[in-house]
């Protein structure tokens, strides 16, 4: 018994000591050494098998840890080198980081953030001591962003002002978020940035973009609006917060439906140009009216990609002076023909003021060539009129280069007369007032004066406190000559059509009294000796009186010629059917001759003596060259979009081809006079008369087929 006793307190004894080795090397690992020896015993027994595994587990774990170790230093290395090229960027990019535990209150600042507040914190700072170089207005923003992010765990981004240690305001930008540990927000991390000089250009941009005198409108890949100034809103009626966001198609009329796939296809290869080329633009305004427009395109690549500029301008002014110009040409290119035809018949005497017209109608022809667009300066002035930027379309106007013109007074490019005026326009640009398209004269480089249309925006800082001025001008001189030219050219055109009135007047006073005299003359010749007179001499005596009556009456036509066009009554709505009854009731139609209204008549504003003269003259015609034992003549009017379209026809001999233009002018007849009483004016009459309402006359005939004359009457006459 006392053997198996001692036996068993042996194996105990061996057992607590392989208990010791194994406790020991438990021991190393746990505190991470894993290079402990596990030592194998030499004499294999039942605790052989657990050494010999733990030490190939040792074995392989060393050898891990070896592999672990290289690829710790790897990492270690890889950290330092993106955590120096960090601290690099972050330089460059003017980036500060900063770190805030919240339990301490304390700050952990990088070197970027003493650069921002021009302050040198120490490297853990209070927070305290960090609000108070916020602006105080911008305080209570930066701690209850704080708070909400500690409670929401929302990351933030805010924009604030900061006091700098010269006693200057900055503007920066801070974002940051939360960082959780057993599920509680223990520290905040973010960056701060100085964003002044961003936000004093962006307010350059914008305060060029206002102050611009065209509708300014960008658009991006989406042909989304992004950006409009005032201008946009005033040509197109819209409030700003009316197009943001929304697609620029809505200022486009629906009739053109193929501008997204050209917008697309401009994103796609995009260049600076006009829109439209060869083609008429227009745009709509919000109450739906569409106005022609002028657009140039222009890409700009921003952080959000790119977006297109639109510079949008109003030509329906110019559309209207051009029309306006053409209408002046036309109309003196009609007169200048007319009276020289008119001086021709009358007075060689003339021939001077004819030549004097066909060169006005030369000058007009110039004025209406000239159809140029004005290249803008643009420039910027300190509060004292002291000159800052001065781009290329200044250097062009004003002949100074932009190295001559930068630091030297605004008076550099006016007289001393507008000293005053610059004054007063700078004093209310100080009050932060606009001045839109103030039309003044400026003096160039090379002493000419010019005109310009100019339009000046303050400059805001930060704290919207006016620190300069905007301006931009647009050369006018062109514009102005030609108004001074149209004005001259008009007064000269009134001038010349009373000298012709009174010239007219005058001749056919003239010639009356001897006409009257002859006339007189016959009758008595008639009366005292018809008895003594044979066959031959009562004939002369017809044919005198004949020819007495038609130089009268083509005097009176001569003069109601010259009258034509220079009417001083008003137009009236003139009923056109109660005008031509009282016509026909006035001719006297034979009963032979079969009068046909086809349809109603419409009522026009007209001259009522012009109305009873353009028919009288067609119908007498009809009546007077009507062979046919029936005659027939009718009388109608198709309605047409903007006119009236007016016919009298008849069946009577009809009209060669070949003479159809020659019955237009003034004395041509087709038949001897000794044949058919004629003056050769009436048709010419006829002519004047509709064309001076803006209408046009011609004539369908054929030789023994009867006459068509058609004649058109605009409605808004």
């Amino acid at each position: 018994m006392k053997k198996e006793t001692d036996q068993l307190e042996k194996y105990k004894q061996k057992v607590q000591k392989k208990l010791q080795s194994l406790e020991k090397f438990f021991l190393a690992v746990a505190v991470g050494d894993f290079n402990v020896k596990v030592k194998v015993p030499e004499k294999e027994d039942e605790f052989t098998g657990l050494f010999v595994g733990i030490k190939l587990m040792t074995d392989v774990i060393n050898e891990k840890m070896v592999e672990l170790q290289e690829i710790n230093k790897d990492l270690e290395g890889l950290v330092h080198s993106r955590t120096k090229a960090l601290r690099e960027a972050q330089v460059l990019s003017g980036l500060g980081t900063w770190e805030l535990d919240i339990a301490l209150n304390e700050v952990v600042l990088s070197d970027e953030v003493n650069k921002i507040y021009k302050r040198k914190f120490s490297k853990t700072a209070d927070l305290r001591e960090l609000l108070k170089q916020v602006h105080h207005e911008d305080r209570m923003l930066v701690e209850s962003t704080i708070q909400a992010t500690i409670e929401t765990r929302k990351p933030f981004e805010i924009t604030h002002r900061i006091i700098t240690s010269d006693g200057k305001t900055r503007l920066v930008k801070g974002r940051g978020k939360a960082m959780l540990k057993n599920g509680k927000v223990r520290k905040l991390i973010g960056t701060v940035q100085d964003i002044t000089k961003e936000k004093l250009a962006e307010e350059k941009f914008r305060g060029l973009l206002e102050s611009a005198p065209d509708a300014m409108v960008m658009v991006d890949g989406k042909g989304k609006i992004v950006l409009l100034n005032a201008q946009t809103e005033k040509l197109f009626g819209y409030k700003r917060e009316e197009l943001l966001g929304k697609k620029v198609e809505v200022l486009i009329p629906k009739r053109f439906g193929k501008h997204i796939s050209h917008r697309t296809s401009y994103f796609t290869t995009p260049d600076a140009r006009p829109m439209g080329r060869g083609g008429e633009l227009y745009a709509k305004h919000k109450n739906g009216n569409e106005f022609p427009v002028e657009i140039s395109l222009s890409p700009l690549i921003t952080d959000d990609g790119m977006i297109v500029s639109a510079a949008i301008r109003d030509i329906t002014e110019r559309k209207k002076a051009e029309e306006e110009l053409i209408r002046i040409k036309d109309e003196l290119e009609i007169r200048v023909e007319e009276r020289t035809q008119e001086l021709t018949a009358s007075n060689e005497l003339l021939k001077k003021e004819i030549a004097e017209k066909n060169e006005a109608k030369v000058e007009i022809e110039r004025l209406a060539a000239i159809v140029q667009s004005s290249e803008d300066s643009i420039i910027s002035l300190s509060l004292d009129g002291t000159i800052t930027s001065w781009n290329r379309g200044a250097e062009r106007m004003y002949g100074y280069m932009k190295e001559e013109a930068l630091n030297k007074n605004l008076s550099l490019v006016y007289t001393d007369e507008r000293e005053a005026e610059i004054n007063e326009l700078l004093n209310k640009i100080k009050k932060g007032q606009s001045i839109e398209h103030y039309e003044t004269e400026r003096l160039t480089k090379a002493g000419d004066i010019i005109y310009v249309s100019i339009s000046y925006s303050p400059i805001l800082d930060n704290n919207n406190k006016v620190v300069g001025v905007s301006g931009i001008a647009r050369n006018i001189t062109q514009r102005k000559m030609a108004e001074k030219e149209q004005d001259r050219l008009i007064n000269q055109l009134e001038i010349t059509n009373r000298e012709l009135e009174s010239f007219a007047y005058i001749t056919s006073h003239d010639l009356k009294a001897p006409l009257r005299a002859i006339g007189s003359l016959a009758d008595w010749i008639y009366a005292d000796y018809i008895e003594q007179l044979d066959d031959a001499g009562k004939e002369n005596l017809r044919l005198l009186k004949g020819r007495v009556a038609r130089m009268h009456d083509l005097i009176n036509g001569i003069l109601l010629y010259s009258r034509i066009g220079r009417a001083k009554d008003k137009r009236e709505l003139i009923n056109v059917q109660e005008n031509v009854n009282e016509v026909l009731r006035m001719l006297e139609v034979p009963d032979n001759i079969k009068v046909i209204i086809e349809n109603e008549l419409p009522s026009l504003f007209l001259y009522k003596a012009h109305v009873i003269q353009l028919f009288e003259n067609l119908l007498s015609n009809a009546i007077k060259f009507s062979d046919k034992k029936e005659g027939v003549i009718k009388i109608g009017a198709i309605n047409l979009p903007s006119f009236w379209k007016f016919y009298v026809s008849d069946n009577g001999m009809g009209i060669n081809p070949k003479y159809h233009d020659k019955i237009f002018e003034i004395f041509q007849t087709l038949r001897r006079r000794d044949e058919v009483e004629s003056t050769g004016i009436g048709l010419s009459i006829v002519k004047k008369i509709v064309e001076t309402a803006g209408g046009h006359i011609w004539v369908e005939s054929e030789e023994g087929e009867g006459t068509i004359f058609y004649f058109t009457l605009p409605k808004n006459v």
